[in-house]
């Protein structure tokens, strides 16, 4: 279940960035984009933990850290 979350989110955001790039006036609003990469990056850790890839895990884990700063510096500044 948890794979097919992952896959539907990382379907999602890449719909989002191509979307963009086919249409140039369209604007990707980051307190949209930023949260919904915090989800990802925070379930693709839990993925790779229980398939017992620990470097990966990790890697994920400070990608979502830094996705969580960004989303909270954006969420305060409005």
């Amino acid at each position: 279940m948890l794979r097919k979350i992952n896959g539907l989110l990382a379907l999602i955001i890449i719909g989002i960035g191509v979307y963009r790039l086919i249409d140039k006036d369209y604007e990707v609003n980051p307190q949209f984009i930023l949260p919904l990469l915090s989800i990802m990056f925070l379930l693709f850790s839990i993925e790779a933990i229980m398939n017992k890839k620990k470097l990966i895990a990790g890697l994920y884990l400070v990608v979502f850290v830094i996705a969580v700063s960004a989303t909270y510096l954006i969420l305060t500044q409005a």
